[in-house]
């Protein structure tokens, strides 16, 4: 038994039994006409053609927007339009403001997005001074850690130094992070 792929499968066994049940209805009929009626095989098979049952391909196309839905039924058989439609609801804002309900999560969706870019950057630029050889790992850590003791360090006297002077591998790891 073969049956077509379905994205829901409760629908092509229900379209299954549906046509198993209608051909068992049909086969029935036949053979209860047969028995009481002289009916000839060219009247069997044109029976069955008129009662076969195929289901229908439609497609259903939405227009999602921020203040409507529009949406459009197709007869994939008939090549047509069978329906369509829109619906329009009131635009969803905050009404202080004007300001869009979906903006504040943008916005924290944007910084998250913002701090890991910059994290993966700066994990990138350690990566590629200990693939390079220029540093070892336990290097760019202790590199690293001028942080801890800020008042130390002047990263933009380090820059400014960069434009006449060639730097050490510590100071341009500095420098770039």
């Amino acid at each position: 038994m073969n049956l077509k792929q379905s994205s829901n499968p409760l629908t092509s066994w229900a379209d299954y039994l549906l046509s198993m049940l209608i051909l068992l209805t049909l086969l029935i009929t036949v053979i209860w006409l047969y028995n009481h009626t002289q009916l000839s095989t060219k009247g069997i098979l044109h029976m069955a053609q008129k009662y076969s049952y195929s289901p229908k391909k439609y497609s259903l196309g939405l227009d999602i927007g921020t203040s409507s839905v529009g949406w459009a039924v197709l007869d994939l058989d008939k090549e047509c339009i069978h329906d369509l439609g829109v619906r329009i609801f009131e635009r969803p804002e905050d009404p202080q403001n004007g300001d869009s309900l979906a903006k504040p999560r943008r916005d924290a969706r944007s910084a998250r997005r913002r701090l890991k870019r910059r994290r993966q950057r700066l994990n990138h630029l350690k990566q590629f001074f200990i693939d390079q050889n220029i540093l070892t790992k336990d290097q760019v850590e202790e590199v690293l850690n001028y942080k801890s003791d800020f008042n130390k360090l002047d990263i933009y006297a380090l820059r400014s130094k960069a434009l006449t002077e060639e730097l050490s591998p510590e100071e341009l790891l500095k420098v770039l992070y």
